[in-house]
């Protein structure tokens, strides 16, 4: 079973950008990989002619009155000591021009965006907030599944969305004389989260709502938008984002680039399943 993906080709390496042309697999001939390898050199040719990204001041709104209380309540839970993990957090609700959002993910999965967008109305507040600053109680869109182990020990979590993660396990307290810990399961951050750094806006959480929303022409939506203090709350690096050279550059992906046939591509890639798996261990070491 294989699912769409878009990517942003010109902002892959070479070798990447290879495999990714042809979903995300090696090439079979020496054919494959030339074309394909042609195909980034056109779209990076393409990007090298676009202008320098303006750097002019960003212009962030307050939210409409109507939805001040669903941004107020997102406050209070990232300035909660679970979030904060070690620092204070400069973190405030406010509407965002998506077209000027830099993007640091290479590529979206597809699958079911336009359904999950289908309710959002441009300009009508409410329902742009039930999808990018939902309640508590509708933000979770998925049932989440799994089995637990026969000894009661543990449990084993999947589902075909790729944002399933869970949390560092955290102490909750005491409750009648037992010490507490638990560990969140969700599919991804529930609300739109930006990260202003440098004069610029980054989409850290978010890109699947923000693809469709763009998709329908809707682009002024209410978000969380953090202030970043380094390069590191971009994005903790890895092989899934875009190189920091790129992003601070004079050229970085926007997230309006991943509806610009210049710059992106829809590839099929072979679909999978994210598992995550929770287990508690006993055991003695010698002291």
């Amino acid at each position: 079973m294989n699912r769409p993906v878009r990517i942003l080709l010109p902002w892959f390496e070479r070798r990447e950008a290879i495999t990714a042309l042809l979903g995300f697999q090696l090439p079979r001939s020496e054919k494959e990989a030339v074309a394909a390898s042609e195909e980034f050199d056109a779209a990076r040719a393409t990007l090298r002619t676009r202008p320098p990204y303006s750097e002019e001041p960003l212009e962030l709104g307050p939210l409409p009155a109507e939805i001040a209380e669903a941004g107020a309540s997102y406050l209070e839970q990232m300035r909660a000591p679970a979030w904060e993990q070690g620092r204070p957090r400069d973190v405030r609700a406010a509407l965002v021009d998506l077209r000027r959002v830099i993007a640091f993910q290479k590529a979206i999965s597809l699958d079911g965006i336009a359904q999950r967008v289908a309710a959002a109305v441009a300009d009508d507040w409410r329902s742009l907030a039930a999808l990018c600053l939902p309640s508590a109680d509708g933000a979770s869109e998925e049932e989440l599944r799994g089995t637990f182990d026969k000894d009661e020990r543990g449990m084993t979590i999947t589902s075909l969305n790729p944002n399933l993660r869970a949390s560092p396990v955290r102490p909750l307290g005491q409750k009648g004389g037992a010490q507490l810990f638990g560990v969140e399961v969700v599919f991804g951050t529930p609300f739109i989260h930006v990260v202003e750094y440098r004069g610029r806006l980054f989409l850290r959480d978010g890109y699947h709502r923000t693809f469709g929303l763009l998709a329908r022409g809707i682009h002024r939506v209410p978000c969380l938008i953090e202030r970043g203090a380094s390069s590191a709350d971009i994005h903790g690096g890895g092989t899934a984002f875009i190189g920091r050279e790129h992003l601070l550059g004079p050229q970085p992906p926007l997230l309006t680039d991943f509806h610009d046939p210049a710059y992106s591509r829809t590839v099929e890639q072979q679909s999978f399943r994210k598992v995550v798996r929770i287990r508690v261990e006993e055991f003695v070491i010698p002291v």
